[in-house]
């Protein structure tokens, strides 16, 4: 029998990596380099283009276990209404996490540019510079 993997455990690991971003960032900004940077901005990028889908599917399962009878609230009221609430607000975030996959997809958050002499070397003396130190 094939195991099945736990949604749960599935998005609570890239929480739990976002919260070390983080501390990198609180702890070790001044180690941090242009195209590191870069590289973190694009890689959390792609993390919020994938949000509506998943904001989506939750609500389509919401509607059919809602459907199936399968939602019970604690209080023993009728779970139609919250039900109906909740999916509408998933659907709310995914359209919220569009706009902000789209506000990201502009070219002042792209890659650092290849092939500028010296674009790094002067933007990590910017960085330490702003920083109050060294990198």
């Amino acid at each position: 029998m094939v195991q099945k993997t736990d949604p749960v455990q599935l998005v609570r690991e890239p929480r739990d990596l976002i919260e070390k971003v983080n501390h990198v960032f609180l702890d070790d900004a001044a180690a941090l380099s242009p195209p590191q940077l870069s590289a973190v901005v694009q890689a959390l990028k792609e993390l919020v283009e994938r949000l509506p889908q998943a904001f989506d599917q939750a609500a389509a399962v919401l509607d059919m276990l809602a459907a199936r009878d399968l939602v019970v609230m604690d209080t023993g009221e009728d779970p139609k209404s919250f039900t109906a609430e909740a999916a509408a607000q998933l659907r709310a975030a995914a359209t919220s996490s569009e706009h902000l996959a789209k506000e990201l997809a502009g070219p002042g958050l792209g890659p650092v540019p290849h092939g500028r002499p010296g674009f790094v070397h002067v933007e990590q003396q910017r960085l330490s510079a702003a920083l109050g130190g060294s990198c």
